[in-house]
Formats: structure tokens, sequence, C-alpha cells
């Protein structure tokens, strides 16, 4: 009930239910598209989910350059990925109305093929991407292949549903200044991503991308949203991330190693609910930033890795803003050594440890971590059977400078606090230990 009033918040539906007024109607895109675009069927295309339109939509493309192209209402069925390899408008009718159902392994239904070029404009709107039987591999919804030196400038993804049949929803390797909003991924598969936002090298990488209103609905292990190397000034808005299937919610590491890590990422009103292993995982990443997010019922089982609302491994100048972090398996939020300048504000942070009363804490430092704060965040909620052992505990160790203070730790089984940081300089008190 309470996470149904935290959506009840948001300024558009979630799930790939659009807001009103938020993208032209249905009828409005058949008006327009007719009288402005050229149409795929002026190429042959049928889109009566039976022909094989494969060469009739990639002769359409190959002759849209820097033009807009139209899809009319209907299934088009494709053996092969419809290659990009320049800017271009890909506009359907809608979502709704318009099925490109893959029938054949492939790179992807839309396959963005830089090479070692620098594409400039690229729109793909109003389509459901689909697998049509033919046993997809890994192949995503939207995919991008890109050498050293290519990227795409401009990339705007907008009122896309990725249906169950695909095992990935979009994946993106360079991209400068891009837009995603109103993506809705039906099913992750195995190690694959929702949307998976990773760059190639210092030069071929992602930057400046927005993405709203994105939705994963359902997974088989994977993750919602990965964050990989080269990754920088993202931003994520409105976004809904519930479901069982999915392993982390969130994932953000360096995994090539990169000399600078995913950085200045931006989280608001991001919903992290039921996976199965964490709800957000950092392990490596310079400058995050999530505020009024939720982070809940993370189901484990509750071993030392395993769930977690929050698990930060390594990373630099994390701050969580007015978040919800309750129900999980493990800890609420844990942050190991290398975490560092970690900080909690106005959080609530309650009912986690499921797992078993009095094991698991509402926010635990582990040994060796440093330069943190926890400040007025609240760990008791009336009418709730405490669950979390500390509200905040410090494992015994030498973290050192930190500060924890005007915070409600009431709540917890064992105690509100627990310090066991051997440093000399931190600064804790104005803390109330009691309440409901």
């Amino acid at each position: 009930m309470e996470r149904r009033k935290f959506l009840g918040t948001l300024p558009y539906a979630v799930g790939g239910t659009l807001a009103a007024g938020s993208l032209p109607s249905h009828a409005q895109v058949q008006t327009q598209s007719a009288a402005n675009y050229v149409s795929v069927k002026s190429f042959g295309a049928v889109g009566d989910g039976v022909t094989d339109d494969t060469a009739a939509l990639q002769a359409a493309i190959n002759a849209s350059a820097g033009k807009s192209l139209f899809f009319p209402d209907g299934i088009y069925r494709i053996s092969a990925a419809l290659a990009i390899a320049t800017g271009i408008e890909l506009i359907g009718a809608g979502s709704a109305s318009v099925t490109i159902s893959q029938s054949a392994p492939s790179t992807g239904v839309f396959w963005i093929n830089c090479g070692s070029n620098i594409l400039t404009g690229i729109t793909l709107r109003g389509f459901t991407l689909d697998n049509n039987g033919g046993g997809s591999g890994s192949c995503y919804g939207v995919d991008q292949s890109v050498l050293s030196g290519g990227t795409v400038y401009n990339l705007s993804l907008q009122d896309i549903v990725v249906a169950s049949g695909l095992p990935g929803g979009v994946r993106l390797r360079s991209v400068y200044y891009g837009v995603i909003e109103h993506v809705a991924v039906d099913k992750v598969g195995l190690q694959d991503g929702g949307l998976v936002l990773r760059g190639v090298d210092a030069q071929s990488k992602i930057v400046n991308v927005r993405v709203q209103n994105l939705s994963v609905r359902s997974g088989n292990g994977g993750y919602g949203i990965y964050i990989g190397s080269h990754a920088e000034g993202l931003q994520f808005f409105m976004c809904l991330l519930e479901s069982s299937g999915l392993a982390t919610s969130v994932n953000i590491v360096n995994d090539l190693g990169a000399p600078r890590p995913p950085e200045n990422l931006f989280f608001s009103q991001v919903i992290c609910d039921s996976p199965q292993r964490n709800g957000l995982v950092i392990n490596g990443c310079y400058s995050a930033n999530f505020v009024d997010c939720w982070f809940a019922s993370a189901t484990g089982p509750a071993a030392n890795a395993v769930g977690h609302g929050i698990y930060v491994l390594s990373g630099n100048e994390i701050v969580f803003n007015a978040c919800r972090i309750l129900n999980n398996a493990n800890d609420g939020a844990r942050i190991d050594a290398g975490g560092q300048f970690v900080k909690f504000m106005g959080c609530s942070v309650y009912s986690n440890g499921t797992s078993g009363a009095n094991t698991c804490d509402g926010i635990a430092f582990r040994p060796g971590a440093s330069d943190f704060e926890v400040l007025g965040c609240n760990f008791a909620r009336a009418n709730t059977i405490p669950s979390q052992r500390y509200s905040v505990s410090v494992f015994h160790g030498v973290s050192d400078r930190y500060i924890i203070s005007n915070n409600l730790m009431g709540g917890a089984v064992t105690s509100g606090l627990f310090d066991g940081g051997t440093g000399a300089n931190k600064a804790i008190g104005g803390n109330v230990l009691a309440g409901p």
C-alpha cells in the first residue's frame, strides 16, 4: 500500500502507461506522419505479420538518410537486424500499433552500426520490438556496435516496448547527448539488462544521457539498469525497476577498470523493488546522487553479498537524500571499506533484516569504512515489529572521520547505534535512541 502512495507522487505514469498529453495521440501521429513522412510501404513493406519485410525495410532505411521514415500500423516481420548507419528518424504509429518482430538470431531488432564514424541525429519512436519464435540469443531491442572514435550525437528513443520475446532492452556503447523516455522492457534474460550503458574507451563513451519513465517489468536474472565504464553525466527520473526476476535493480560498476569510473550520476524517484539479490550495487563510481528513491524487498538469501537494499563496495561521493530503504532480507544499506564520502540524509530506513530479526542492520559500515555521514534519518516506524539489530552499526575496525547525528534511532532490536570505529575524528550526537 505505501509503495502505491509513493508511486502516486510521480507526475507521469510508469510501467508503459503514458500520461495524457505526454506524447502525440495515435490519430495525430497517423495524420501528421502521412502528410510529412515517407512511408515504408512505399518501399514494398507489407506489415501483415507473415511477409518477411527485412529487405524492404532495410532499403527504406538506406534511402532515407537524414530524413523521416514512417511505419504505419502493422506487424513487420524481419529475419535480420535493421541496420542504421546514418542519422535518421524512424517513426512508428505508436507502440500499441506497430510491432517489428524478429524471427532469427541477430545483433538486435534495431542495430545502430557506428563503426568508427560519428552519426548525428537518430530518433526511434513508437514501436513494439519482439521475437517471433526464431530464437534471439542475446538480441536486444535496440543495440549498438562501436569502434574507438565512433559515436552517436543526439540520440532519441521514445515510446518503445521491448516485449518478453527478447532477453535485453536497450544497449548503448557510445552516445553524446541522448534522451530515452517512455521505454518499457517486459523481460530481462540472464546476464542481460533492461538498459545497458557502457562505453568503449575515453573517446567513445556514454555522455549526458537523460532517462525518464523507464520500466523493467520482469526478468529471468540480469539487471534493470546496468552502468559500466566510460559513462558520465547520466540522469534517471521516475523509473520503475520492480521485478522479482531481476538479479539486481541497478548495477554500477567500473567493469573495464577505466581510470575514471562511471561518474556524475543522478537518480530521482527511481524505484528498486523486489530484486533477487540487491536493489543497488556500486562497485566503482565517482559522484552519484540519489534523491527520493526507493530500495525495498531484496529477497536474498541474506548472505554477505546478497539481500541488501543498497550495497556499496567501492565509490566516492555517493549521496542518498530522502530515500526509503525497507524490508530487505539483509542490511538496508551496507558500505564496505572502499566506499568513501558516502552520505545518508533524511532517509527512512526500517524493517530490514527480514531474514531473521536481530541479525542485520539498517545501515552497516563494514570494517575500515571511513569518511561517511548519517544525518537526520528515521529508523523507527510506528506499528511495526522491530527487526533491525542496530539502526546504524560501525563495525570494529579503523573507521575514522564520520558524523552520525540528529537521527531517530528507535525501532532496533538490540540498540539504535553500535560504534566500533577506533578512529579519533568523529562526531556522534543528538541522536534519539528510543522510539516506536
